[in-house]
């Protein structure tokens, strides 16, 4: 179950709507790109904890924040509940700083911009986004966003990993990039 109204993505059908010819929808995407095997995921239908590159991990490659998530897990309507509250966190986090570094308002970019911001903020942390990536993002130039050395998130199996070969096949398309 959906959280109403918590964040723009899950409270505007425009923006959800806006990708949907292009691919599945946002938060779709967001899951299946943060866990595409869903790992944790049970016969029983409860996420349990999973060793990641960069910690325990469940659901949708949230923290593990309790213990007991290694006894009882979360159900399906859980992980999203935390999914939820974790992307209205993230962007919470780019009003500011956006608003801060680059003098503009989060909530009037264009929808792909937030998308891109929010996607990375998920799984770098907004704090560690390179500037050079947020400015890209900002005036949607695809070129630059698209340049493996910006959008590529280092991890062990670099640059096709499942975080960044999704990225990569999501937008590759935007702008007239190839």
């Amino acid at each position: 179950m959906l959280l109403a109204g918590c964040c723009w993505l899950l409270s505007s059908a425009s923006a959800l709507a806006a990708d949907a010819a292009d691919g599945p929808p946002f938060v779709a995407y967001l899951q299946m790109a943060a866990n595409p095997n869903n790992l944790g995921l049970r016969e029983d239908g409860r996420f349990y904890p999973y060793s990641s590159p960069v910690g325990r991990r469940i659901g949708f490659r949230q923290v593990v924040t309790d213990k007991k998530l290694f006894r009882d897990g979360w159900s399906q309507e859980e992980a999203m509940e935390s999914f939820t509250r974790q992307i209205a966190e993230v962007e919470n986090e780019w009003r500011k700083r956006v608003s801060a570094e680059f003098k503009r308002d989060f909530d009037e970019l264009p929808v792909e911009s937030r998308e891109i911001l929010v996607d990375f903020g998920l799984s770098e942390g907004v704090e560690k986004v390179k500037a050079e990536l947020i400015r890209a993002a900002i005036g949607l130039d695809w070129k630059r966003i698209l340049d493996p050395g910006i959008y590529v998130r280092y991890e062990v199996a670099w640059p096709h990993t499942e975080r960044n070969k999704p990225f990569y096949e999501r937008w590759s398309g935007k702008g007239g990039a190839q």
